[in-house]
């Protein structure tokens, strides 16, 4: 049988001399060429050497000239053409360094059908993608929004007062330090309201320590003894005064229940407990207020001058051979409030006031009122750094200080 070949035949010559010394025959067989093209079903090959045809996929050579014309009229390539009535994608290919070229004709046809398969395939691979998608944003939101929901009831529960941890799975995530911060706000504010119980339990037993120290039935009798005695001796106007102020001294004590008071009223309270005493020991006691001005607003807790005035009485003055005086005056710095009680008294030795200040226990909370609840009484107030202050020499007197915030309005 014949068969189509490719014959290539090259001489060779002897560079020295120039001679022909022989020829190299290159012998390809046409259909070994395009025998990997023919079987692709939707491309034919045409094979051209200097513009003759060398070899074929499957082409009707009826059709070469046809092709060659579309090549000389250097229309854009790829182009779509007509080739024996089916259209076909030309495209056209010179290999650089040769007189080969090639054209390959793909058919439109299968070329759609390609394609729509393709469309096709992309469309249920959209699908898929997008159903993924979906359930994939299901189990994200889940995950990351059910937390987020839940903390977010956790914190309106908290705004009405609910002050309950989160208790559900937590992740290492930005909502998992979320919820852990918000645990330990809740804890903080759960010990901070068991702390604040408990300043307000102490607080009310001081204000009973107080209240009892107020009252007590002694002070009360002995007073009006000493009235009885005024009138005895037709001292009328001393007699009126004293009642007057005892009658004030505890109205300002029992009155309104108000713990927190401006420091003009927690004067004229102490005014009228010095007038009341200043009867009752005229050779051993006098007294000088003064006030800034400036002071009178900013708020004190109440009885906070009586407890340290009755000391400087009954354990400053009143064992003094002489006559003694209380000053009672008061100051102020940027941040703070001073009150300062100064007594010319027999003074006290710093083992007395280091045992002053030797905390009470709970046991001891009915003993008489002291210095030692007044200082801890103005820190739960007002903070550590308040509080009072003693100093003093034996045999001239004591110096006590009160320091409390500068407050107007106590809330």
């Amino acid at each position: 049988l014949k068969q189509e070949r490719l014959l290539f035949l090259k001489k060779v010559i002897d560079i020295k001399t120039g001679k022909t010394v022989g020829y190299i025959l290159i012998d390809i067989n046409d259909d070994a060429l395009l025998e990997e093209s023919r079987k692709n079903v939707y491309e034919d090959y045409i094979v051209y050497y200097q513009k003759s045809l060398i070899a074929s996929s499957s082409i009707d050579k009826n059709h070469y000239s046809e092709l060659h014309s579309y090549i000389d009229q250097e229309i854009a390539l790829p182009a779509k053409v007509v080739v024996g009535s089916k259209e076909r994608l030309l495209s056209y290919k010179k290999i650089e360094g040769t007189e080969f070229s090639i054209i390959s004709l793909t058919s439109m046809e299968l070329l759609a059908e390609e394609v729509s398969k393709m469309m096709n395939a992309l469309f249920l691979i959209g699908i898929a993608v997008i159903l993924f998608m979906y359930f994939a944003i299901g189990y994200l939101s889940t995950t990351i929004t059910a937390p987020i929901t839940s903390l977010t009831n956790h914190i309106s529960a908290f705004k009405e007062g609910n002050l309950v941890k989160y208790t559900g799975q937590i992740y290492g995530d930005e909502v998992g330090i979320l919820i852990h911060k918000f645990n330990e706000m809740i804890d903080n504010n759960n010990e901070l309201l068991n702390r604040i119980d408990a300043n307000e339990k102490k607080k009310r037993e001081y204000e009973l320590a107080l209240l009892q120290s107020q009252i007590k039935p002694h002070f009360l009798y002995n007073t009006l003894d000493i009235i009885i005695r005024l009138i005895a001796l037709n001292k009328k106007v001393l007699a009126l005064k004293a009642t007057k102020d005892i009658a004030d001294f505890y109205r300002i004590a029992l009155s309104k229940g108000d713990e927190i008071i401006p420091l003009s009223r927690e004067i004229e309270h102490i005014d009228k407990y010095l007038n009341i005493q200043r009867v009752r020991y005229p050779d051993i006691l006098d007294f000088t207020i003064y006030v800034e001005e400036s002071t009178i607003n900013y708020m004190v807790p109440k009885f906070t001058l009586q407890p340290i005035v009755e000391n400087a009485i009954y354990h400053g003055l009143k064992t003094k051979s002489s006559q003694g005086t209380i000053q009672i005056r008061s100051k102020e710095d940027k941040n703070y409030l001073y009150v300062v009680v100064r007594d010319n008294g027999i003074g006290m030795s710093e083992e007395k006031i280091h045992k002053a200040f030797i905390k009470s226990s709970e046991a001891n909370m009915t003993k008489p009122y002291g210095l030692i609840n007044v200082d801890e009484r103005l820190k739960l107030y007002f903070g550590k750094e308040c509080g009072i202050k003693v100093e003093s020499c034996v045999g001239k007197g004591t110096t006590v200080t009160i320091k409390v915030k500068k407050v107007v309005n106590h809330v």
